[in-house]
């Protein structure tokens, strides 16, 4: 995949900014001789894969300089609220970092500002391309039609994310060409007609997208028909989810009727056409997909999807070893800022013998009497200038390479996450686990070095154990929120005793006091800023989401 022409720079900046009304006056002061607009843009195949490219950007970059998905504020807000991971800095009462911790967000909360505003910066290149390309005659057909299918897949990332992050949303259908219609007011729509055009987007995309190895040279990095049919399986567990049984209320019982055999059948299309494996070497495999894929290139064998990074052309360089490495650390010449760090029970449910917790996590650094060595029995005295240890994926192993500025990519979409997906729709669908179910969650385990599940476990114990699973395969790749929503009950039980143990309030281990309100804190509330923006915009206040 080539990156942004500086030729369609000028047109996808004002798309973005025309989006979310941000101030852009400085960036759109262009020479009108050579301007390029939606107008006089759409012309060849170029211009169609340059907009694409732009398309495929709005996943990483915000056009202000920061990240959108793989940035510090996204994670705050995916992953923090779990009983994961929490936030170091500005932990006091009050903070945006305490509030995410702690379940006391509101509309003002300064976090929940990108993820909505970027999300819709994204969607309008998405439906840039989707709306002009079919029109572009000169061009091969069967190209025109993939990058359009390409859009789709990546508009249903951005509208997925907001689905379940905000409830009921506006959905814009077609590209913001200027100011003046962005300032079309559009009312929030509810969450059962969205997941429907996801559900058709998605289906769209499968139709038309070629499979993984039909792709060569830089274009093995694009969407595939693997991944759409993947996040296609994601979109129906989510819905299946949506039931009384998940302790949904009122308009929010979206579940239907074959939601987890949608979902089961479009894992196992995947797991059937061979395009992708798990390997067996868990320690290599982290390091494959989360340390060394560079720009251009397949982030490790068992990635379906990733998000691209290339700090050389547009500065979307990997940043998020430096939030996690423990300040004064000698992890990363660029920095260590300490920013995030594990929750001491969440670190100790690993086993000893589990191969991921020695590449998940920093528990040594520094040589000589500069070492210090995690010891959770000698806070004080071991030298680890946090009181848990911290998180070590997307980041080099060995400290030998500064990765604030390097180009590994950001993995939205692996084969473990389907093989744990697929003992889910089982288990949810049968009310009880099959072979099935336990082979695949099995499979996970085994290539960490663990052993079998209890065959014995019913619908509940085996329920557990996945979301277990899953988030000591999976944290720190912004899935923890999403699995939360999903495993409520659950997630908010381990969250309130995280902020028990020990009852040592000298160090930070667990949230210090999580204010969990069901039902109003199954989704976050619109941002203030976007509710001034939008007449047509409005929150319920006891009930996020409508």
């Amino acid at each position: 995949m080539t990156s942004v022409s500086s030729f369609a720079r000028s047109l996808l900046l004002l798309l973005a900014c025309a989006t979310v009304l941000a101030s852009c006056d400085s960036a759109l002061e262009e020479d009108p001789t050579s301007f390029v607009g939606p107008d006089n843009f759409y012309n060849n195949a170029e211009d169609a894969l340059a907009a694409l490219d732009g398309a495929y950007k709005g996943l990483n970059n915000d056009f202000d300089g920061e990240t959108y998905i793989p940035d510090e504020t996204h994670l705050q807000l995916v992953e923090t609220p779990g009983p994961t991971l929490m936030p170091i800095p500005n932990y006091t009462p009050g903070s945006p970092e305490y509030a995410m911790d702690n379940w006391t967000w509101s509309p003002s909360l300064p976090n929940l500002v990108p993820a909505y505003e970027d999300a819709y910066e994204g969607i309008n290149l998405a439906n840039a391309v989707i709306d002009n390309v079919p029109g572009i005659e000169n061009m091969d057909t069967g190209l025109r039609e993939r990058i359009v299918a390409e859009a789709r897949f990546i508009r249903s990332i951005h509208y997925f994310n907001l689905v379940r992050l905000f409830g009921a949303v506006p959905l814009r259908r077609s590209e913001v060409k200027d100011l003046a219609n962005a300032q079309s007011a559009l009312p929030r729509t509810p969450e059962d007609s969205l997941y429907t055009f996801l559900i058709n987007d998605l289906e769209r995309a499968i139709s038309v997208l070629p499979p993984k190895s039909e792709y060569s040279g830089g274009d093995v990095v694009r969407a595939s028909k693997g991944a759409a049919r993947m996040q296609l399986a994601k979109v129906y567990l989510r819905r299946g989810s949506m039931s009384a049984a998940n302790g949904l209320t009122g308009q929010r019982r979206l579940a239907q009727d074959g939601d987890y055999r949608k979902a089961l059948d479009l894992i196992n299309e995947v797991i059937d056409s061979g395009e992708y494996t798990l390997p067996e070497d868990v320690q290599a495999q982290y390091r494959d997909m989360f340390i060394d894929a560079t720009a251009n290139q397949p982030p490790g064998e068992g990635a379906i999807f990733a998000i691209q990074r290339d700090a050389a052309t547009d500065g979307s360089s990997n940043f998020l070893p430096c939030l996690t490495a423990p300040a004064g650390s000698d992890k990363f010449a660029d920095a260590s800022w300490s920013n995030f760090t594990s929750e001491l029970p969440f670190y100790n449910s690993f086993e000893n013998a589990d191969l991921r917790k020695e590449v998940s996590f920093i528990t040594e650094y520094g040589e000589g009497e500069s070492r210090a060595v995690y010891d959770q029995d000698d806070i004080e005295g071991d030298g680890y200038t946090i009181d848990t240890p911290t998180p070590y994926k997307h980041a080099v192993q060995d400290g030998s390479s500064t990765y604030c500025g390097e180009n590994n990519d950001f993995v939205l979409l692996r084969y473990a996450d389907l093989l744990l997906m697929k003992a889910e729709a089982i288990n949810e669908m049968n009310r009880g686990p099959n072979g099935e179910a336990y082979d695949a969650i099995n499979r996970i385990r085994n290539r960490a070095g663990l052993d079998d599940l209890d065959s014995d476990l019913g619908y509940e114990g085996f329920r557990e154990a996945l979301f277990t699973e899953r988030s000591r395969e999976l944290f720190f790749e912004h899935k923890g929120w999403f699995d939360v929503q999903r495993y409520f009950d659950i997630a908010t039980e381990r969250i309130e005793a995280h902020a028990q143990v020990d009852g040592n309030e000298s160090y930070l281990f667990g949230p210090a006091d999580p204010q969990i309100d069901d039902p109003q804190d199954r989704l976050f509330p619109i941002p203030q800023i976007a509710l001034d923006r939008n007449s047509e915009l409005v929150q319920n206040d006891e009930y996020y989401g409508y």
